[in-house]
């Protein structure tokens, strides 16, 4: 039934609006007055330009205010039945409303350039070396100073000539350094953290970055390459794993089965045919050992190296070895890198994962400092410092001296925030203790900031925005009007059989089955084709008679075959029952053959749906004559004429 609500709200909200906040009307022409609630010419045109811009049948605005009427009819019935106060309501509401505040609460224009630049870093692959100095995820301040001051030392030996390879072998807590010294490979968009892809980009071959900090610590960085992209590759592989704990046996066996599928390769055989047989890669085997396109950074080095490497497609490898195995690997296809426009949209989405949405956010958190007038106060802020800086105290002693603070700590618009707001959101967080660093407060502050900047501003929507408080509330009367509707006409036209069956009796005249003919209908632009039409055809019509007359008569002939109901085409209903006497021919220049049926009664089982249908319309008609008389809804026509 959700599923169906869901829906039935969708497509609702393409008809009709209701207002949610109603004192943003205030200084709007009201329209429609229902008791207390008033229904402004604005909200109206509003909704009547966008639902007859869609519309295949536009009508005209007196008649969709009856419609417009009755609907205001049937939210303002369900608020007065208590259907908007219900949890399961509020909780559906609130997700939508979230869903349509996203694009108010992001900067399309920053989005655009963050997705702009990964693109043109998709044009281009840069090999990176790298030194990392762990620093803990909640560290104490000595610990982030010790970790920047041995990153930096670092530094300052490369920068004065020491090689950054053996320094990365000395020194980096990167695991990996014990295999690559270092040596990243070339890294392309979107296969590092946000920060060390900056790092790598924006410094020249053979220099060193600055010190850069991410989420596993501090870096450095050298460049060691750059070249233009190859873009995409699509193979098939043959694999033979060979296990880390592999002994030298085990490891030659490898080596032997690989070696032997090759020659056979060699001597022609079918590559597909040998990975079904033989790959150890369950995955791929089944169809032919082929994988799905990849990039650079998308698969283990070697084997990446390896499939890039390969000239042509059809054309093959020598067995590879990775750290999983042994491959050979035969190029599929090949493609570079598709144009802006083909990868926007799924740019866009990538953008707002990860660290990259925090630029979006970035320039929409200062845009809204600037029009939500947000101030923080300086005096709250140091006392927050000083009183987590003393060590000899109690953490719920710390709580409770900041909570019982008096003055606020920010303002936003003509909000104030306090304190004891901040405790609640970040006080019992493990890092926020007597004595923690002065940069965790920071933080927390800012990400305080930011999340109060936000959520002021999803507040406020319907107040700064006419047609996001349109919008808003489409999906509050849908969801409104599925469920008194529900209640009020859909539950009750299915539970009442006996009002069911006595409305089909009382209107059995329509569902009767409609006048039928079954047969070949012959239009003739000519008596001269009639003629022949009536000379070719007696009592059998084939479909190799139909052939020759369209052939004999070309343009001068139409041919209609098979079951046509009255009512349904004016064209056909003017040939077939335009006349009384139906005998063929009698018609000028319209030929028919086939068999008349007269209309017939049908069983109440066999149009059990249309009377439903038909009885719930009766049903709601009925009742929205009874909400007319009980809310005596006030309409200024007088308004909606000064429009036209």
């Amino acid at each position: 039934m959700k599923k169906y609500r869901s829906l039935f709200v969708l497509i609702f909200s393409t008809l009709l609006i209701n207002v949610y906040v109603l004192n943003a009307q205030e200084k709007e022409t009201p329209l429609l007055e229902i008791g207390n609630q008033k229904y402004s010419l604005e909200e109206f045109n509003y909704i009547y330009d966008k639902n007859n811009a869609i519309s295949k049948e536009p009508v005209s605005k007196e008649d969709y205010l009856d419609l417009f009427v009755n609907y205001k009819l049937k939210v303002i019935e369900a608020r007065s039945q208590g259907l908007d106060t219900l949890p399961s309501f509020k909780k559906e509401l609130s997700y939508y409303r979230n869903e349509l505040a996203k694009p108010y609460l992001a900067d399309k224009k920053e989005e655009e350039k963050v997705a702009r630049e990964a693109y043109e870093r998709m044009l281009e692959d840069v090999n990176v070396s790298h030194i990392l100095i762990r620093v803990p995820k909640n560290p104490y301040p000595e610990d982030t100073l010790k970790a920047y001051n041995k990153i930096k030392e670092i530094r300052d030996k490369i920068i004065n000539g020491a090689d950054f390879e053996d320094m990365a072998v000395k020194y980096s807590e990167d695991p990996s350094v014990v295999k690559n010294k270092g040596n990243l490979g070339y890294i392309t968009v979107f296969r590092t953290v946000y920060p060390f892809e900056n790092a790598a980009y924006n410094t020249p071959v053979g220099e060193v970055s600055p010190i850069i900090r991410t989420s596993f610590g501090y870096h450095i960085l050298k460049v060691n390459d750059r070249r233009k992209s190859p873009g995409e590759v699509k193979v098939a592989h043959i694999m033979k794993i060979v296990r880390r704990d592999a002994t030298e046996e085990e490891k030659a066996k490898a080596k032997n089965e690989i070696d032997s599928i090759y020659n056979l390769l060699q001597n022609g055989a079918d590559f597909k045919e040998l990975a079904r047989k033989y790959s150890d890669d369950r995955n791929t085997a089944p169809k032919g050992g082929e994988l799905e396109w990849f990039g650079i950074g998308r698969m283990i080095p070697a084997f990446s190296d390896a499939a890039f490497a390969i000239p042509e497609n059809g054309q093959y490898s020598k067995p590879v070895r990775s750290r999983v195995g042994w491959h050979i690997i035969y190029r599929i296809d090949k493609r570079g890198v598709k144009p802006y426009d083909e990868l926007k949209d799924e740019l866009i989405k990538k953008v707002k994962r990860g660290e990259r949405q925090l630029a979006g956010r970035k320039a929409t958190i200062e845009r809204l400092k600037k029009e939500d007038n947000f101030r923080v106060n300086s005096k709250a802020v140091d006392f927050l410092k000083n009183s987590i800086a003393d060590k000899n105290q109690q953490k719920e002693e710390l709580l409770d001296k900041l909570e019982k603070y008096p003055e606020p700590l920010c303002y936003i618009g003509d909000t104030a925030c306090y304190l004891s707001d901040f405790v609640e959101k970040h006080g019992r967080d493990v890092s926020f203790v007597p004595g923690a660093s002065s940069i965790v407060i920071e933080k927390k502050l800012d990400t305080y900031f930011n999340n109060r900047i936000i959520n002021y501003e999803k507040e406020h929507l319907e107040d700064k925005y006419p047609e996001f408080r349109y919008l808003v509330t489409e999906y509050y009367d849908g969801l409104l009007i599925f469920d008194i509707s529900q209640k009020e006409v859909w539950n009750k036209a299915s539970a009442d059989t006996t009002g069911l069956k006595k409305f089909y009796d009382e209107h059995k005249e329509n569902y009767y089955s409609p006048e039928k003919f079954t047969g070949d209908i012959f239009i003739c632009k000519s008596k001269k084709a009639k003629k022949t039409v009536s000379k070719f055809v007696k009592d059998t019509i084939t479909p190799e008679i139909i052939d020759s007359l369209k052939t004999l008569l070309g343009d001068d002939l139409r041919h209609e075959s098979g079951v046509f109901e009255k009512g349904n085409n004016e064209e056909i209903d003017a040939m077939l029952w335009g006349q009384e006497d139906r005998q063929k021919g009698k018609k000028p220049k319209v030929c028919y053959f086939g068999k008349f049926e007269e209309k017939k009664e049908q069983k109440f089982e066999d149009v059990k749906g249309l009377v439903i249908a038909d009885y719930q319309k009766y049903i709601e008609d009925k009742w929205i004559k009874e909400l007319r008389e009980k809310y005596k809804p006030v309409i200024h026509y007088d308004v909606l004429k000064k429009t036209e």
